[in-house]
């Protein structure tokens, strides 16, 4: 598999004769990376809150709405845990969200249609305000109250297929450094579990510290089991990124 430089995000600089990042240990948030603190999720909502994988599109410029059609004050949405009534947003409160921060501006029309996000329980078409045509920006049509963190959730970098979930058992693919130290057999890596609060925590960890840095990482499924269903808790990697699980 193709190897991937990784980022500081996943890493922990070792003390080395070498300046080369390995794998390091979950990584907690931090006022650089809010996001990807999950303490407040809650878990007992329901409907549970949408976590969108797959980050909506944003303009390049402000967009202006020029013209719109009257959305309904809600619009059923057929999401993992059932079917709801969710409240809409008119089009200019979905512009505004979807704009770049910046001086030009675009006036767009607006309609109201529909599209499919990948959210960490799969797939689920949401309503949609589209601005302009070429090329169009959607954006979705619901109050944010139904995301969590909309278009701010972080993902993993290394971008790969859902996680699968056998009762208890959960197969998920997460980066590791193969490359061996000097003078050392290559290292033997397992998947690492941590069960707290609203997340279940996954990252891959040498079962014998390294004492060197390998320079590149490969991704490849790991196994881990679980000592709860994981019900509602959010799959996160080391980055505090969220990992989709398959339905």
């Amino acid at each position: 598999m193709r190897g991937l430089w990784l980022l500081p995000v996943l890493v922990l600089l070792a003390s080395c004769t070498t300046d080369t990042p390995r794998v390091g240990p979950p990584v907690a948030a931090s006022p650089t990376h809010p996001n990807a603190d999950w303490g407040a999720f809650p878990l007992d909502r329901k409907p549970r809150p949408i976590i969108v994988v797959s980050p909506p599109q944003q303009a390049k410029h402000t967009l202006t709405v020029t013209s719109a059609e009257q959305p309904p004050a809600t619009v059923p949405v057929a999401l993992p845990d059932g079917t709801v009534e969710l409240p809409t947003i008119p089009a200019a409160q979905a512009a505004a969200a979807a704009s770049a921060r910046g001086e030009s501006e675009l006036p767009v029309s607006a309609s109201l249609t529909s599209a499919v996000f990948r959210t960490d329980r799969g797939e689920v078409t949401l309503p949609v305000w589209r601005f302009g045509t070429s090329p169009a920006v959607e954006w979705p049509a619901l109050d944010s109250a139904a995301f969590w963190k909309l278009g701010k959730v972080r993902v993993p970098v290394w971008g790969t297929a859902p996680a699968k979930l056998t009762g208890l058992k959960l197969t998920v693919s997460l980066p590791y450094s193969p490359e061996p130290c000097p003078d050392s057999p290559a290292p033997q890596f397992r998947g690492v579990v941590t069960e707290s609060g609203p997340t279940v925590m996954v990252h891959a960890a040498p079962a014998v510290p390294q004492r060197c840095a390998p320079g590149r990482s490969d991704v490849r499924p790991f196994e881990v089991t679980l000592r709860e269903p994981l019900g509602a808790r959010v799959l996160v990697d080391g980055a505090g990124s969220a990992i989709a699980v398959e339905p």
